[in-house]
């Protein structure tokens, strides 16, 4: 299927997909891409740290504004922390400094990797039968 072949999961968009979206109005204007199945088409938390710091690093041409308040520059002291984002040189931090995620940053990427599609529906070519 072509969602499949764009990666945007592992099977189909079936009507039940959408069962509790509210209603579309005619005019309105969406900005952004639909969220629904993100852990699923893009499961890097690392790639999702990037992109709430800075959305130009993996998306350039973006729209979406930099949330870099939920991210702590900070002093290194002893060893780096292993949650230091890996930015690229004219983003990262001076020298002897690093961009780590606050609690709030880890809260949302672990929430937009949860969602996910990729249950069976019978529906679905290839779901249960």
């Amino acid at each position: 299927s072509p969602d499949v072949a764009r990666g945007w999961g592992n099977r189909p968009n079936v009507a039940r997909d959408y069962i509790y979206d509210g209603r579309v109005f005619l005019g309105t204007m969406r900005p952004g891409p639909d969220l629904r199945n993100v852990g699923q088409r893009l499961p890097s938390a690392e790639w999702h740290y990037n992109h709430l710091y800075n959305p130009q690093i993996t998306s350039p041409g973006s729209i979406m504004p930099p949330f870099r308040f939920l991210f702590e520059t900070r002093k290194i002291v002893g060893e780096p922390s292993p949650h230091a984002l890996k930015l690229p040189p004219e983003e990262a931090p001076p020298p002897g400094y690093e961009v780590v995620p606050t609690p709030r940053a880890e809260a949302l990427v672990a929430y937009m990797l949860s969602l996910k599609t990729d249950y069976n529906l019978p529906e679905a070519p290839g779901g249960d039968q």
